[in-house]
C-alpha cells in the first residue's frame, strides 16, 4: 500500500492522500502560502508529513516509528544522499567506484573488511534493531527511485541502492574517523626507541596542570620531569640532517557540560553539548525533529543513521563527546624465515590468509592483495619493514550495534545511562540531563577487554591477550554529583583503574576545556539556558595563558631583532580569549611547534610527533636547563629563538612591513 498525506497549516493535522508523502516547503513558500510537494514512498502504512521550517529544518510526524524512519530515509536522501554514499564507501574501501581519485583511500580502508563486519553484525542485530534499518532503507530507495541526485547525473552514473548493512557501515566509518589510537602507537614508537621508558612515559603524556576529570575527583599525578641522568638536551647537539618538520598537535576537540537542578535558576538540569568535527560541506550533522504518538525527538542525525545521534527525547537530554580511548594494538609481525606465505605463532608457524579484491573501476582499477592474520589485517610496515597487523576493537564479534536507539525511549536518566552503556558502537563520554533535575555520565560504546595497554607497536611475542568486547557492567557510571556539574572536553575521564587501564590513560587530550567549564559553572547557582549558550562561546584559552606567561617570562622585551620584539609584544599584551582578531594566539601556536621541532632534534628526528604539548610546556615552565634545547642549557637563549622563528613563520613580519601599529587587529588578517 502506497499512502501520504498532504499539510493544512490552517488545521495543523495530516489529511490522508493515497500514495504520497506530502513536503511542506516552508521556507520556499510566499507568505502565507504553503508549498507541498507530494512524492511517492512506497510501503507506507499510514500518513506522514515532513514539515521545514525557515532554515530548512524538517519536523517529520507519522502515525507509528516504521513510517517515521522511512520519512526519515527519505529526507535525508533528497538533501545529503552524496554524503551517505560516500560514507559507506569510503568505510567499505569502495571509493574508488564513484570517485576514481578515491582509489588511494580504498588501498588503506579496503584491508580492514569493514563491509563484511557490517554483514556479520546486522546478522546477529535484534529483530527490532533490524526492523528499523530495513524501514529506512526503504524511505532512501523510495527517494533514489523518483531520480537520481544532481551529483550523480553530473558523474553519468547510477547511485547504488541502499542496504540496512550501509547504516553499519557509517557507522563504522565513524568509528574509524573517531579513533586515533593506531595513528598514535606509530607516532610514538620512534620516541619510546629513541629514550628511556620513563622519559618516553613523560614525553607522551598529557597530564598536567589543567587535568581535570568529568566530576572533578582526582587523577593520577603527572609523570615527573625527567632527571638530567635521564635526559640531558645540552648533551644532545642536534644536526641539520635532523630536523624534523613540526608537526601540529590535533587533538579531537568536542565539549559538553552538564548542570544538575541546584545549579540553575529554574530548577532545571541542563546539558550543552558540542561535537567538532573536521569542517566539511555539508557539515556532518543534520538537525531533524521527529514526531509519532507518545514520542518525540529533536536534535542532530546523522545521515545514514534513524532517529538521531544526539538531542532530546522531551525526558532525557545527552550529549557526547569522543572517549579517545586504546582501542587498537598495531603488532610486529615475523614471516616465516622458511616460507614467506607464513608468520611466526607460538609453537611454529601459520599461513597468511589472502584475498586479492580490485578497486576503483575500469579502466582505473587495480588489484589489491590483503593479507591478514590471527590478529587482524597487516596495514603497514614497522621498524626494520617487517609487516604490521592491526588488531582492532570493531574486528571483534558483538563490537557494533545500533542499541543507541534505545535512548530514543530512556524516561529516566538511569534508563538512558542503561541504554548508553549497552550500546556497541565509537566509545564515547555521555553526559545526560533528565526532567526530574538530574545528570550523570557513562561510557557508551564498545571497549576492549584487553590485558593491558600498548602505546607503541608491539612484537607479536609480547601482543597483550584480548577477550573480546568488555563486558557494559564494567564501564563505570558517575550519577548526581555533589558539585552539580559534570564537564568533558575529550580528556581522560576518570582514574583508570581495573579494566579501564588497559584503555584509558594513553590517548587522551589535555584536560583544557573541562578544566576551563568547570572553573566558569562553579561560579553560580542560578544559570540558565541563555547563559550557558553563551558559555559555550567562551574563547579563552588556559592552555595557551601558561604558554604566553612562560614565554614571555623568558624573552627580553627588546632585543637586536625588531620582528621578534614585536612579536613578544604581542603575546604580553594579550588577554588570552582567543578570537579571530588576534594574532596572538597564532604566534603562540607556532612557538609550541617550533618547541617541539627544536627538541625533537635533540632527541631524534622520528620523535616530534610523539611528543605531548603538555610536556613541552612543561619543560619551558620548569626552567630545568638540562631541558632547555640549547647547548648552553639557557632557556632564555631556547625561548627567544623559538619567538624568533614563529614571528617569521607568521604574520606578524608582513605587519610589520605594512607599518601596522603593534597590537592592530589587522594584525591577524
Amino acid at each position: 500500500m502506497w499512502l501520504g498525506a498532504a499539510y493544512d497549516p490552517r488545521m495543523r493535522c495530516a489529511a490522508p492522500l493515497t500514495s504520497l508523502l506530502a513536503l511542506w516547503l516552508a521556507s520556499a513558500a510566499p507568505a502565507n502560502e504553503v508549498a507541498t510537494t507530494k512524492a511517492a514512498l512506497p510501503t507506507l502504512a499510514s500518513p506522514a508529513t515532513i514539515v521545514l521550517d525557515g532554515s530548512d529544518i524538517p519536523t517529520i510526524e507519522a502515525e507509528n516509528i516504521a513510517d517515521l524512519v522511512r520519512a526519515e530515509g527519505w529526507i535525508h536522501a533528497r538533501e545529503r544522499f552524496l554524503q551517505m554514499d560516500l560514507a559507506r564507501r569510503q568505510a567499505a574501501g569502495e571509493l574508488g567506484q564513484v570517485v576514481p581519485a578515491g582509489v588511494a583511500m580504498d588501498r588503506r580502508t579496503r584491508p580492514l573488511g569493514l563491509r563484511a563486519v557490517a554483514e556479520r553484525a546486522l546478522a546477529a542485530m535484534p529483530a527490532d534493531q533490524r526492523e528499523l534499518l530495513d524501514r529506512y532503507a526503504e524511505g532512501v530507495n523510495a527517494q533514489l527511485a523518483a531520480g537520481a541526485p544532481l551529483e550523480y547525473r553530473m558523474l553519468r552514473q547510477e547511485p547504488a541502492r541502499w542496504r540496512a548493512e550501509d547504516t553499519l557501515l557509517v557507522e563504522l566509518g565513524m568509528a574509524l574517523f573517531l579513533d586515533s589510537s593506531a595513528e598514535a602507537d606509530r607516532s610514538r614508537t620512534g620516541l619510546a626507541q629513541t629514550v628511556e621508558p620513563s622519559v618516553a612515559r613523560f614525553l607522551m603524556s598529557s597530564a598536567g596542570a589543567l587535568s581535570m576529570s568529568i566530576d572533578g575527583s582526582a587523577l593520577p599525578a603527572a609523570p615527573s620531569l625527567p632527571s638530567a641522568r635521564e635526559l640531558d638536551l645540552r648533551t644532545r647537539a642536534p644536526r641539520a640532517a635532523d630536523s624534523p618538520t613540526a608537526p601540529p598537535e590535533a587533538k579531537p576537540g568536542s565539549n559538553a557540560f552538564a548542570v544538575a537542578a541546584a545549579r540553575t535558576k529554574h530548577g532545571r538540569a541542563i546539558v550543552g553539548n558540542d561535537m567538532h568535527l573536521a569542517l566539511t560541506a555539508p557539515g556532518i550533522w543534520y538537525r531533524v525533529s521527529l514526531r509519532w504518538p507518545g514520542h518525540q525527538l529533536d536534535g542532530l542525525s546523522l545521515p545514514g543513521v534513524p532517529l538521531i545521534i544526539q538531542g532530546t527525547n522531551g525526558s532525557v537530554a545527552w550529549a557526547f563527546t569522543n572517549l579517545t580511548a586504546d582501542l587498537a594494538d598495531l603488532i610486529l609481525v615475523e614471516p616465516d624465515p622458511k616460507d614467506a606465505t607464513r608468520y611466526l605463532i607460538e609453537g611454529g608457524s601459520e599461513p597468511f590468509a589472502v584475498e586479492e579484491v580490485r578497486i576503483g573501476t575500469p579502466p582505473r582499477d587495480e588489484l589489491l592483495t590483503i593479507r591478514s592474520t590471527r590478529w587482524g589485517p597487516i596495514v603497514g610496515e614497522g621498524p626494520g619493514g617487517a609487516p604490521v597487523a592491526l588488531r582492532w576493537t570493531f574486528h571483534e564479534k558483538g563490537a557494533i550495534d545500533c542499541g543507541l536507539f534505545g535512548l530514543a525511549f530512556a524516561g529516566t536518566l538511569d534508563a538512558a545511562l542503561d541504554a548508553a552503556r549497552d550500546w556497541r558502537g565509537p566509545p564515547q563520554n555521555i553526559l545526560v540531563a533528565s526532567k526530574d533535575g538530574r545528570i550523570g555520565w557513562t561510557i557508551a560504546g564498545s571497549l576492549p577487554d584487553r590485558a593491558r595497554p600498548t602505546p607503541t607497536i608491539v612484537p607479536w611475542r609480547q601482543a597483550p591477550e584480548w577477550r573480546g568486547i568488555l563486558p557494559p557492567a564494567r564501564k563505570p557510571r558517575i550519577v548526581d554529583p555533589a558539585s552539580g556539574i559534570l564537564t568533558s572536553g575529550n580528556q581522560l575521564a576518570v582514574d583508570p583503574t581495573g579494566a579501564l587501564s588497559s584503555v584509558l590513560g594513553n590517548d587522551e587530550a589535555s584536560g583544557d576545556r573541562a578544566f576551563r567549564l568547570r572553573r566558569i559553572l562553579e561560579t553560580r547557582s542560578d544559570w540558565t539556558e541563555a547563559e550557558l549558550h553563551a558559555v559555550q562561546l567562551d574563547t579563552y584559552s588556559p592552555r595557551l595563558v601558561r604558554w604566553r606567561d612562560a614565554l614571555v617570562g623568558l624573552v627580553p622585551a627588546e632585543s637586536d631583532d625588531a620582528t621578534t620584539d614585536r612579536a613578544r609584544s604581542l603575546i604580553a599584551g594579550w588577554d588570552g580569549f582567543v578570537d579571530a582578531d588576534e594574532s596572538a594566539p597564532e604566534i603562540i601556536d607556532a612557538c609550541r611547534r617550533e618547541l617541539r621541532k627544536a627538541v625533537a632534534a635533540c632527541i631524534g628526528s622520528d620523535a616530534a610527533s610523539g611528543i605531548s604539548d603538555e610536556a613541552l610546556l612543561r619543560m619551558l615552565e620548569s626552567g630545568e636547563a638540562h631541558l632547555a634545547p640549547a647547548a648552553d642549557g639557557s632557556w632564555r637563549t631556547a625561548a627567544s629563538r623559538v619567538v624568533a622563528a614563529a614571528a617569521r613563520s607568521t604574520k606578524v613580519e608582513q605587519a610589520a612591513a605594512r607599518g601596522k601599529p603593534e597590537g592592530s587587529r589587522d594584525d591577524a588578517r
